[in-house]
């Protein structure tokens, strides 16, 4: 996961912050190239719709692992990082968007634009792709036992904990929101 996150975090900077939040029409924006337009106090702003980004691109991950090559991966990653999230979220988010413009398009928490969008990508990868490597031998299935039960724990922690974080973000800000910020925590480890 640290080489896509390095990977979209250079494809989201040279195209995709460009492309879902600079100027430009309903359908996407089309200036400040490579972070060159980013105003000072918006740098926190683009590391949250990066993680956005990635989070995008993360999802596909379950869905391709052991179908194709990293490279593959990766570079699919980078696709769905630089363009294809960037544009669906300028849709849905930007001010000039069409759908937050046009049909008043609301998903607070990337539902829709994040969430959806990863799904979509994964489900069309797991259909190109076939079946996992190994899973099936003259025909029938292969069984693939868990691997360790104390890292599944531990990967549930660190998961829980950064979708705190990533949906109380969704706010925009902490300050003055606390009954909203109670419901969003509240909402995220009742929904688990």
């Amino acid at each position: 996961k640290f080489f896509l996150a390095v990977i979209c975090a250079i494809f989201y900077w040279l195209i995709g912050f460009s492309l879902a939040y600079s100027q430009g029409n309903k359908f996407l924006g089309y200036s400040g190239w490579a972070g060159t337009d980013i105003p000072y106090d918006k740098y926190s702003f683009w590391v949250f719709e990066f993680v956005f980004a990635s989070t995008a691109s993360t999802i596909l991950s379950g869905a391709v692992a052991e179908r194709c090559s990293f490279i593959t991966y990766m570079a699919y990653s980078s696709i769905i990082s630089g363009v294809v999230y960037p544009i669906a979220s300028h849709w849905a988010w930007a001010s000039q968007g069409w759908l937050s413009r046009d049909l008043h398009y609301q998903d607070m928490a990337g539902c829709g634009v994040v969430h959806a969008l990863g799904g979509s990508c994964a489900f069309v990868a797991a259909v190109f792709l076939g079946p996992r490597i190994g899973r099936f031998q003259d025909g029938r299935p292969v069984d693939k036992p868990g691997h360790s039960m104390s890292m599944v724990g531990v990967g549930g922690l660190i998961l829980i904990s950064g979708f705190l974080g990533f949906n109380a973000g969704a706010l925009g800000r902490v300050s003055g929101q606390g009954p909203a910020l109670g419901r969003v925590i509240q909402n995220t480890v009742l929904g688990g």
